[in-house]
């Protein structure tokens, strides 16, 4: 299976569970966002390359995580929003304290999955500090700027959801990009390939930003009935 086919695949499944989430209710979309931002921790240092670009395999999970806080800014409010980033910094708190102790834990078998276990969590600090701080100020901006297009009514009734779902994510999500790969890999690769990373994954977000567009108004529709 090639990496474009994962990629797809882990966008789709991303989008479909907020979409699912969204149709069951604000509780299920504000869980669901918090598990994709575990997910999104503990993976993001993974990088591979797709169409010829190096990105970490995290990138399309981000997709599901703007959508939902769109979801909940258009259909519910901005505190329910807000609360979903603090159910997320919560969630990544939790997995760095656990996973520290697990670490520090003396296994009896299996030393093989024991090391990897090892290895993993000995990363996630600084992998979750990376993602914590872009995913908070990232996020933050992306609701603001969502409300502040939503209440000034750009694009009118027939494209306002259209632009204020697209401009806001692909501002926030460049915002997210630098702040996430400079804090997780500064110092561990060159400068070089920070600043590819950079903009790769900005690029492939604002085209998952794009394919999130339908998502939004099927939910928008569902809502509706």
């Amino acid at each position: 299976m090639s990496n474009e086919l994962i990629f797809f695949l882990i966008i789709m499944i991303s989008l479909f569970s907020v979409l699912f989430s969204g149709y069951l209710g604000k509780t299920w979309l504000m869980y669901t966002a918090g598990v994709l931002a575990l997910i999104s921790s503990v993976t993001a240092g993974k990088i591979i390359t797709i169409f010829g670009f190096e990105t970490s395999i995290a990138t399309p999970i981000y997709a599901g995580i703007f959508l939902s806080t769109d979801i909940l800014s258009e259909w519910y409010s901005k505190s329910d929003a807000k609360k979903t980033i603090y159910l997320g910094f919560f969630a990544n708190i939790l997995l760095v304290i656990l996973g520290l102790l697990i670490s520090f834990a003396l296994p009896s078998s299996s030393q093989e999955l024991s090391n990897a276990l090892d290895i993993i969590f000995g990363f996630i600090p600084r992998l979750v500090l990376a993602g914590l701080t872009a995913f908070i100020i990232a996020q933050t901006i992306d609701i603001k700027i969502y409300h502040y297009l939503k209440d000034k009514n750009l694009g009118g009734k027939k494209y306002g959801l259209l632009v204020r779902n697209n401009l806001s994510t692909v501002a926030s999500q460049l915002v997210d990009s630098i702040i996430v790969y400079t804090l997780a890999f500064y110092g561990n690769i060159p400068i070089k390939i920070i600043l590819s990373l950079i903009v790769s994954a900005w690029v492939f977000k604002i085209i998952v930003a794009l394919l999130d567009t339908p998502f939004i108004y099927l939910i928008n529709y569902l809502k509706q009935q």
